[in-house]
């Protein structure tokens, strides 16, 4: 696909609705705003494979944009980048959502994400939900504060997460699972290469007020 402002395979999912075992090989999307299946969730996506290329000038993720609802044994394999770099407001890339409140489960991922002027993370930016045992090999390569290899951001509940990552990049507020959190991280390991001038930088999590 090749559009200009949203770009995705299916622009929503409502409550009720449903997306099971899909799978998009060699899948390229372009667009200001894009993502691989969806730009909001409120239902059930489920066994769902993304093989492919996320391109952005803004926001952008693997899977789906805003997740409402559950993404359960879900897989991303490639890139999601970004070259913009004129910077107007906050801009954020991720391997699955760029924001989640409802549940993750399950996921996978062998992915790049790289932005000159983007914050991200490997499974989710923003995680005030749950994300639960999601396996994520991860290549981040980003240069505004809030990196994480799981979460840049998390206030819910990140689980039995594993996560092998290289993290590049002159950012602050950096972990190898999350780079803030104030919420809950229990049973995860991570396996973190990070190279980065910013404060707050840690391999688990860079900044921790939460459990």
């Amino acid at each position: 696909q090749y559009l200009s402002y949203e770009a995705c395979f299916i622009d929503s999912i409502g409550e009720g609705g449903v997306v099971d075992s899909l799978s998009l090989i060699d899948f390229e999307v372009h667009g200001q705003h894009a993502a691989g299946v969806a730009m909001v969730n409120n239902g059930t996506v489920k066994a769902v494979s993304v093989i492919g290329t996320v391109e952005v000038s803004d926001d952008g993720a693997g899977l789906v944009k805003i997740n409402n609802g559950t993404i359960e044994n879900a897989s991303f394999t490639g890139m999601v980048y970004s070259e913009n770099k004129k910077k107007y407001y906050d801009v954020i890339l991720a391997g699955f959502v760029n924001e989640n409140s409802g549940i993750i489960r399950g996921a996978k991922g062998n992915l790049t994400v790289k932005g000159e002027i983007h914050s991200g993370a490997g499974v989710a930016y923003e995680n005030t939900g749950t994300i639960e045992g999601a396996r994520i090999n991860a290549d981040l390569h980003l240069s505004a504060d809030y990196v994480g290899g799981i979460a840049a951001k998390n206030s819910g509940k990140v689980m039995a997460c594993t996560v092998s990552v290289s993290i590049g990049g002159t950012s602050s507020y950096v972990g190898g699972i999350a780079g803030f959190n104030s919420g809950i991280v229990s049973a995860c390991s991570a396996t973190v290469g990070i190279e980065m001038t910013g404060s707050y930088v840690g391999g688990l999590i860079g900044k921790d007020e939460g459990i």
